[in-house]
């Protein structure tokens, strides 16, 4: 009974229920004479009762002023306090009372009485127990207490010996403690248990659980660094948030952990962390790092991943259309696999996906939990960015982490990682964590553990107002003066006030290289120009000492932390500020001559293949002072970023070589390099940029002014691609006589593929004038000699292939004709021949100009349907200069469709970003219809205005393919405002329809002389406007078939009830 009344000393409990409670078989009078004697009884055995019970004639309770300690009530205030700290995120606190409360908790509440009610209570103080017991693990893994976690584990083992979720969590706690035997016997006794006491064999969990630590000999587990005998001190709640982040990945989603801070703040040791945590685990890492040094590679980073070994392994199993492309970035696996073909050069866009999805493939072969890590991701190649930015968004992955460290201050100047970024937060795919100065505790223990010794108060406060708790320079600085403690010359205090503040910590780093001998302090400037990753090797073969010299250097580097092995013979610098440091001290005539002895050495290390270093090789040869060799390499490394699709890299590299060119050589060899290059350049841009970028026109310009100088025959590819970028330009003129000039080249060499371009070319071009009868010649002349034997060399010199394009600019030449149901004919046999060839860009130029035919036919939901398709094929394999004008097309339908708000903006933004691909063709039309929805909404004026810009772009470009189109918005506009602006309207569609009957564009004037028949209709001018349109339709009409006239007439009714 006293058990009873202390569990529940909180509440009064009536004589009724505890008689009940403890007779429950009795009569309830008799009950209650039981209770009178037990109370009799009680308080003969213990005189002073009184003091711990309250007895009246009604309740019974407990004082709760008694002089006695219940452990099960400080166990559950324990408990209670516990929550109150969770839910203040106060990890210590909960820690505290979570370990005072597995204290109290010595067994079971009574364990020898078999009472129901005190069964019911021991199962629930049991339960909230093992509560204790699950969060106390998770709390001490967190901090990387593995022995404590254990202690808590095993105690839950026994509480419940068949719980198979206890018997993993204890396996994975000794792998984590470096203790798999232990982990395997854990295994086993699970194994046993479950055989012997239950007849079942351990869950599939379980099992691939013990597999996967098993074979930790077989994977490449990352050594630890010499960092990494320093504790990780003060980030403690940023260990949790990575964990966190691990655990999501476990489950099968795929994330990025950005560690971000400035240098020295402990970023790379917070990731080791990470790496070595999942890696006792048995789950594979891959580890690359991003430098700032010139001459990085294209995907450098994935390449570096590949190349883990158990990685490596997988990849060798994969199908072979995978391996080829994988092989683009690891050439050795032609070595490997010598039945694989070498692949062909990527040239477009949309042959990257292809290879982004083989990288996912590769590195997703083992099918389990993975963990990606770049270091210094501020430095990041492009290309690497934009894989991983679609690696997120691959389905049915197994779970990736990609953790990646970056310097807070270095990321505004990186645009593509900035825009990264951004994008990975408005899609909730990223977990940042940004890393603080540690406080002056944490500053005093690590500076403790790095010198032996424990700092008195003044020394730790002058130690932490220096290094204002960067850990990089705490313990740099630490290191710098632990010998002058040793000795005793200086107190602490004084000591450390010799050493620069933190902002200068290039003298931090030189007072510890200043220890250094000489041959060792010229080896670290040898390994500070090589800038990456360096080898032995490559040391050797750069360094005039003898090898037995080179490795005492080595040795000493590596005592004195400077340097790190990464693997086998290859080192790295223990800290990129070193590195910086270290270069910035050589002069620059040292500077060039060890430039120069590196590129020596590279050549002859990578003598029979010096792919892989051509853009190291440029940036050695360029800094040691010959910029030939600079220019050969640039133009090397060049030409691989482009096999792979790397435009903006090749563009980097190829710009590079040029200003080489123009700094050190003259005369007719400087034009014939600049040439070269130039024509190397020029498609890279165009992919990159697009044909209306600045930049495309001005290396066109210099290309056709070399050309002419050097009496250099200009290629037929230069000529089509000088005629359509200025063409994209809005310069119609000169595209017209490239067309030409193409088109008698052509005939001279003669080359019919080049012939086909050709018509396409002018086809085009008159199109966009406003020429109709002149492009539909072209284009049927482009048609009839294309011979589709020729797609591939069409795809390969010019990009695109014209049979496709050309009949879908013919159908948009034959709507301004007058043949309606011709045209949606020949638009819809373009769809059909593009879906069957194949071709992204063909397919989405089609796509694009359909849904511009339906704009034209006012059919909305159609120009929906395939806007809408257009946009989303276009965006799918990057082609911006489709997409966005489609967008504007959709918006128009949306907006003609009743989303008027969401209609406009669409439109408004598409034209924006139209216009910032460099491109102004169209423009003129494109402003046409966003007027007409201006006037829509009542903004007349605005309208109106926008319309004469229109009309006024088209009289200096030469676009006058849409003039009668836009007069007769124009004349709408008038026209609906107010009936006092009819002669305005009037004007505008009289000229509209004169404008269409020069052009022969019967359809536009048909539309003009429509909206004229309906303004005057009812007044005295009715005739005379049935008389124009009878007119134009009988000119129409007059070669039209049956078919052709009932579908101009369906139209015309259309545009009647609109």
């Amino acid at each position: 009974m006293l058990t009873y009344l202390a569990l529940h000393c909180d509440a009064e409990i009536t004589r009724q229920r505890i008689a009940f409670l403890f007779w429950p078989d009795s009569e309830e009078s008799q009950a209650r004479t039981n209770l009178r004697q037990l109370l009799h009884h009680l308080r003969q055995a213990f005189p002073d009762i009184e003091r711990y019970l309250t007895i009246d004639k009604r309740t019974i309770r407990w004082r709760r002023e008694a002089p006695l300690h219940i452990d099960v009530a400080e166990f559950l205030r324990c408990i209670g306090e516990a929550k109150a700290a969770a839910e203040k995120k106060d990890t210590n606190a909960e820690l505290k009372a979570l370990e005072k409360a597995a204290r109290l908790y010595r067994a079971d509440l009574l364990p020898e009485c078999y009472d129901e009610w005190i069964e019911t209570e021991r199962d629930r103080l049991r339960n909230l127990f093992i509560s204790v017991l699950k969060r106390l693990m998770e709390l001490f893994e967190e901090q990387g207490q593995y022995s404590s976690a254990l202690q808590c584990g095993t105690r839950l083992l026994s509480l419940d010996e068949f719980d198979e979720t206890t018997y993993r969590t204890l396996m994975r706690l000794h792998a984590l403690n470096n203790d798999i035997p232990a982990a395997s016997q854990i295994y086993h006794r699970c194994v046993e248990v479950l055989r012997d006491e239950l007849g079942v064999e351990p869950g599939t969990e379980t099992q691939s659980l013990f597999q996967r630590l098993t074979r930790q000999e077989e994977i490449e587990v990352s050594p630890p660094s010499m960092e990494n005998e320093i504790p990780l001190v003060g980030r403690e709640e940023e260990r949790r948030t990575m964990l966190q982040a691990w655990e999501e990945v476990t489950k099968g989603n795929t994330r990025i952990l950005l560690l971000c801070g400035e240098a020295g703040i402990g970023k790379t040791r917070l990731a080791e962390e990470l790496i070595h945590y999942i890696e006792r685990q048995g789950y594979t890492s891959a580890i690359s790092r991003c430098y700032a040094a010139g001459g990085r590679l294209s995907y450098g980073p994935v390449s570096e991943w590949l190349r883990t070994e158990s990685l490596y392994r997988g990849l060798l199993g994969m199908e072979t259309v995978w391996k080829t492309e994988v092989s683009r970035l690891l050439p050795e696996l032609l070595t490997d696999c010598p039945d694989l073909i070498a692949p062909a050069p990527l040239t477009e866009s949309w042959q990257r996906k292809r290879l982004f999805e083989a990288l996912a493939h590769a590195l997703t072969t083992n099918h389990e939990p993975l963990l990606l890590f770049i270091d210094d991701l501020q430095w990041c190649d492009q290309e690497t960015l934009e894989w991983l930015h679609f690696l997120l968004h691959v389905e049915n992955l197994p779970g990736v982490l990609i953790m990646a460290t970056v310097r807070t201050e270095d990321v505004p100047a990186n645009t593509p990682l900035l825009s990264f970024i951004l994008e990975l937060r408005r899609g909730n795919l990223l977990t940042e964590i940004e890393l603080a100065a540690i406080d002056p505790e944490h500053t005093a223990s690590l500076a403790a553990h790095i010198s032996g010794k424990n700092l008195d108060e003044k020394t730790t406060k002058a130690l932490y107002a220096s290094s204002e708790g960067n850990p990089l320079f705490i313990v740099e600085m630490t290191r710098a003066v632990m010998d002058d403690w040793d000795r005793g010359d200086k107190g602490e205090k004084d000591l450390l006030q010799d050493i620069p503040l933190p902002q200068r910590v290039q003298a931090v780093i030189q007072s510890r290289l200043a220890h250094l001998t000489p041959g060792s302090k010229k080896l670290l400037e040898l390994a500070a120009i090589i800038g990456r990753e360096f080898t032995f090797d490559i040391l050797r073969y750069s360094c005039e000492e003898e090898e037995e010299t080179i490795i005492q250097s080595l040795e000493e580097l590596l005592e004195h932390r400077l340097v790190r092995e990464q693997t086998r013979m290859v080192y790295d610098f223990s800290h990129d500020k070193i590195r910086e440091v270290t270069a910035a001290g050589i002069s620059q005539t040292r500077s060039c001559l060890i430039h120069r002895r590196v590129a020596e050495a590279l050549e002859q290390l990578f003598a029979e293949r010096l792919d892989p270093v051509a853009a190291q090789l440029a940036v050695h040869w360029e800094n040691g002072g010959n910029p030939e060799r600079a220019i050969h390499f640039y133009e090397q490394s060049g030409k691989l970023a482009q096999q792979i699709y790397a435009n903006e890299e090749a563009v980097e590299l190829l710009t590079r070589a040029l200003r080489l060119v123009n700094e050190n050589l003259v005369g007719r060899e400087k034009e014939k390099l600049e040439l070269n290059l130039l024509r190397l350049l020029s498609p890279c841009l165009v992919q990159a940029r697009g044909y209306g970028a600045t930049e495309v026109q001005e290396i066109g310009a210099q290309l056709w002014k070399l050309s002419r100088q050097l009496e250099a025959k200009t290629g037929s590819p230069l000529l089509r691609t000088l005629a359509i970028s200025n063409l994209v330009g809005g310069k119609i003129n000169p595209a017209e006589q490239f067309g030409i000039q193409l088109l008698k080249q052509a005939g001279e060499t003669h080359d019919g593929v080049a012939e086909v371009e050709a018509h396409y070319v002018l086809g085009v071009t008159y199109h966009w004038q406003g020429h109709f009868i002149k492009a539909r010649k072209h284009l049927e002349k482009a048609i009839s000699l294309y011979s589709p034997e020729n797609h591939a060399i069409h795809i390969t010199a010019y990009a695109q292939d014209p049979g496709i394009i050309c009949r879908i600019r013919l159908a948009l030449v034959l709507w301004h004709l007058g043949y309606p149901l011709r045209s949606q004919t020949l638009g819809m046999e373009a769809l059909e021949m593009a879906e069957r060839l194949g071709h992204p860009f063909s397919r989405a130029y089609a796509l694009h100009w359909f849904a511009w035919l339906q704009n034209l036919r006012n059919q909305k939901e159609a120009t929906l349907e395939h806007a809408r398709a257009s946009i989303a094929f276009s965006e799918e394999y990057q082609f911006p200069y489709f997409a966005t004008q489609s967008e504007i097309l959709y918006g128009w339908a949306l907006f003609k469709l009743g989303e008027t708000e969401n209609g406009f903006q669409k439109m408004r933004e598409g034209l924006s970003r139209f216009r910032a691909t460099g491109s102004e063709i169209g423009c003129a039309y494109y402003r046409g219809l966003i007027a007409g929805t201006l006037a829509e909404s009542g903004s007349t004026q605005q309208s109106l205005l926008l319309l004469e810009e229109a009309l006024k772009s088209m009289e200096i470009s030469g676009e006058k393919w849409s003039k009668s189109a836009v007069l007769r918005i124009q004349g709408e506009v008038f026209l609906n405002h107010s009936k006092r602006n009819m002669p305005q309207a009037e004007a505008a569609f009289t000229e509209a329809i004169s404008v269409a009957k020069v052009q022969k564009a019967y359809m536009d004037a048909l539309i003009a002389a429509l909206h004229l028949q309906q303004m005057w209709a009812n007044s005295e001018r009715e005739k005379e406007s049935q008389e124009i349109f009878q007119e134009l339709f009988r000119e129409t009409t007059r070669k039209a078939g049956v078919k052709e006239r009932e579908e101009l007439r369906e139209l015309l009714n259309h545009w009647t009830e609109r």
